[in-house]
């Protein structure tokens, strides 16, 4: 495709952690903290510790499959049917991401 790039791992890494302390600082305080109180920083580093997991596994399954992406690696690894439903939801799930910001 023209004009198109690709970020390395390091990039995605940083971008990805950007966005989730981002959201975790932004969106997360105001009903964790009723709930939690003095103790919600746990909770917001809690939730950002499980967001680099999520990014070691996706520069994990990006090194496995260099040349692909991600829809292209669902339907190679889950077969073309479980595949494009994985796709769909994640779909979903982006669509529902992008409405909420």
């Amino acid at each position: 495709m023209p004009g198109s790039f690709k970020i390395s791992s390091h990039q995605l890494m940083i971008l990805i952690l950007l966005y989730s302390v981002g959201t975790v600082i932004l969106h997360t305080p105001s009903p964790l903290a009723g709930f939690a109180k003095q103790d919600a920083w746990l909770a917001a580093l809690f939730g950002t510790g499980i967001a680099l997991i999520f990014v070691w596994f996706y520069i994990r399954v990006g090194n496995l499959y260099p040349d692909l992406v991600l829809d292209q690696i669902n339907e190679k690894v889950f077969g073309k049917l479980v595949g494009k439903m994985i796709n769909l939801t994640l779909l979903g799930f982006f669509n529902c991401c992008r409405d909420y910001l």
